[in-house]
């Protein structure tokens, strides 16, 4: 394998190269949103995994304090130059291990609902949170801890998909609080106040977002088909 002049390998520049991206959606992150971003429990409503995450961030001398976005990438970013240490110090068991801790942490603790509440909050291309955004995407292509299965039979319990249970059994209002309607409820605007046609559009977001990035692509499918559900719903709605 080639290395760089200073003996690193491309591996241990990959992880340096993704350790820098998380940096900098932490930096975007807190300078766009003094509070550091939502938490996954505060987007999803419907699950809390804050357990789940200490356990985690244990098994690595990390102590989550607030679980908002930007700690949970900071933690990202440590396991990525944990791996590019390890991978310098000639201990591969410790690397891989990084680095198979930072995949699952990105598929199961960040991205399906970060990506969703950074574009929600993006007021233009370009900005703070869609460059986040845009970082996550991009660092997850890497990873690859999502992508598209063609089917999600024999991969997740029987009436979920890769967020959870497709019916969960509450009324349309309180669903549209929760990424799992289809839809993030950004910084200013919330799901609440969107119409059937807002989540068609969405479902169409999602499905070029799964084109473009297939390392999170059944994430987008799954969001896409829960944003089309989410439209129909509305539309049998009785009106007031």
């Amino acid at each position: 394998m080639p290395t760089r002049s200073d003996g690193s390998s491309p591996a241990t520049i990959a992880a340096d190269n993704e350790a820098a991206a998380w940096e900098r959606v932490v930096t975007l992150v807190e300078s766009g949103f003094p509070a550091g971003g939502p938490t996954e429990a505060s987007v999803v409503r419907f699950h809390d995994p804050s357990a789940d995450l200490e356990a985690r961030a244990a098994r690595w001398g990390f102590t989550p304090v607030t679980g908002c976005l930007d700690e949970v990438a900071r933690f990202a970013g440590g396991l990525a130059l944990a791996e590019a240490r390890a991978r310098r110090d000639g201990q591969a068991d410790i690397a891989l291990a990084a680095y198979v801790e930072r995949r699952r942490l990105v598929g199961d603790r960040l991205v399906h609902w970060a990506v969703p509440w950074l574009l929600a909050a993006s007021a233009q291309p370009g900005d703070d949170a869609g460059t986040a955004a845009r970082l996550l995407l991009e660092v997850a292509d890497r990873l690859h801890p999502v992508p598209a299965t063609g089917a999600v039979e024999g991969l997740y319990p029987p009436g979920e998909d890769s967020y959870g249970p497709v019916d969960p059994p509450v009324p349309i209002d309180q669903l549209l609080t929760s990424v799992w309607s289809g839809q993030a409820a950004g910084d200013t605007r919330g799901c609440v106040d969107r119409g059937p046609d807002d989540f068609a559009a969405a479902a169409l977001i999602w499905r070029r977002l799964a084109a473009d990035h297939p390392g999170t692509a059944q994430l987008w499918l799954d969001l896409a088909a829960r944003a089309e559900r989410s439209a129909q719903l509305l539309r049998c709605e009785p009106k007031p």
